[in-house]
């Protein structure tokens, strides 16, 4: 028993493997940069840089805290969803990334004023996505290309921890750490994560909302699947792409959540219910109401969804 606890708390296997993880992800950037010729290199890199992981996560006789793990799994999969950025230095895609960044600089003047005049088609669902680049442009005083190509990865870091979070809230830390290592590592979720495109950042509202009504309703079941169903349910009727919106409405959630937080105090089941379902009224409303700005009009709009 003595001897369990010992693995179980001592420092050095923890620390072994997080050398082991950045030893094979220097590796993988050494083979991705064509600084080695080896055939198998790259396959001993990732072989480095997963396994720590996949020893504490099916390890019964080891375990480590949350932090730890999670900075087991992060290290590497940085690397990875940043390879393209590093090895190019330009944002990288199919289409969409220079297609937005054309319609950016067209779209902004010189003092920040939208000219949706000046772009010959645009279409509504990407208006958020230009305007969060510009609050993020104006904030960091990077340029759009600069944004592009640093942005969307580390958003999909972000979605990883709230994987991790979701699924670790729903089952236990393994569960979520094995979710997560998943998630980060497929190769679609890879591809288009590397993309300035708004269904990132459509994804990331959805896990981080659904890992904030996993939190705040420890005990009430009922109110964590009705509220998520709803929210969720607002999130796909814009298809994950009119996020600026979203977030204007969704962010009242979070300062729900904070003022729960520190007040100390548990709300009813109905309550909770309630406001979700006013949100995904407003956030509605919000829709509605643009799509009647942009359409110039009840009538055209219903044209152009008669025309659908």
């Amino acid at each position: 028993m003595q001897k369990m606890e010992n693995a179980r708390t001592n420092p050095n296997h923890y620390l072994l493997c997080l050398l082991l993880t950045l030893l094979g992800t220097l590796l993988f950037l050494v083979n991705a940069r064509g600084l080695s010729g080896f055939s198998g290199f790259l396959l001993i890199s990732i072989l480095l840089m997963t396994t720590p992981t996949l020893f504490y996560i099916f390890s019964e006789k080891h375990s480590i805290s949350s932090a730890k793990s999670i900075s087991l799994l992060l290290i590497p999969l940085f690397a990875l969803h940043y390879i393209y950025y590093l090895q190019a230095g330009v944002p990288v895609g199919f289409t969409d990334p220079h297609r937005h960044i054309f319609t950016y600089w067209n779209l902004f003047t010189d003092t920040g004023k939208i000219l949706l005049e000046n772009v010959q088609s645009i279409s509504f669902n990407f208006v958020g996505l230009y305007v969060l680049f510009r609050f993020l442009s104006l904030v960091s005083g990077s340029d759009i290309v600069t944004l592009a190509g640093v942005i969307p990865p580390f958003l999909n870091i972000l979605i990883i921890l709230a994987v991790y979070l979701v699924v670790a809230r729903l089952h236990e830390q393994r569960t979520g750490l094995l979710a997560a290592m998943f998630y980060g590592w497929e190769h679609m979720v890879h591809i288009l994560g590397q993309e300035m495109r708004t269904q990132t950042m459509g994804v990331l509202i959805l896990f981080v909302i659904t890992a904030l009504l996993l939190i705040i309703n420890k005990k009430t079941t009922r109110s964590g699947v009705f509220g998520a169903i709803i929210l969720l349910a607002g999130l796909v009727t814009t298809s994950f792409v009119c996020n600026f919106y979203a977030l204007l409405v969704f962010s009242g959630a979070v300062v729900a959540v904070f003022i729960l937080f520190l007040c100390k105090r548990e709300i009813h089941w109905l309550v909770a219910n309630i406001i979700a379902a006013g949100l995904y009224l407003c956030f509605i409303v919000f829709c509605l109401c643009y799509l009647i700005y942009v359409s110039k009009g009840i009538e055209p709009l219903v044209a152009q969804f008669s025309r659908l």
